[in-house]
């Protein structure tokens, strides 16, 4: 595998560092992305200002742990794999614990997104 500086090959074990890496920061960047999301929906239903806050000093950190994960693991495939996980949970956490109507068109319209991005994913993986 390519990745190291310059295009240098990456052993297997730094190429084991390279994954571990890659999923923690996307594992960091799922967490404060879902509890950011909860702050402006509890923003939204409450009005407490002080969701606001909370929620954008931890999208501070969705940001960086984002950025980190494009730095280890590329644009197009990290973007998508973050885009699945994060469509799948904050679809979840509206309907299962806020209580949010998802109608026909709209569970269509997730299915449609992550058919979407699985493609994107599959595409990058074939080379010409």
């Amino acid at each position: 595998m390519v990745g190291g500086k310059w295009g240098q090959e990456l052993t297997k074990e730094s190429q084991m560092k390279l994954t571990l890496a890659l999923l923690a920061s996307i594992a960091a960047n799922l967490a404060c992305s879902t509890i950011g999301d909860i702050c402006s929906e509890l923003w939204r239903t409450t009005g407490g200002h002080e969701w606001f806050y909370i929620g954008f000093g931890v999208n501070i950190f969705t940001v960086l742990f984002f950025m980190i994960a494009i730095r280890l693991g590329g644009l197009s495939i990290t973007t998508a794999f973050v885009l699945i996980i994060t469509i799948l949970t904050n679809v979840g956490i509206g309907h299962f614990v806020f209580n949010e109507s998802v109608n026909s068109v709209q569970w269509a319209g997730v299915i449609l997104g992550i058919i979407a991005i699985t493609l994107v994913l599959h595409s990058t993986k074939v080379s010409p």
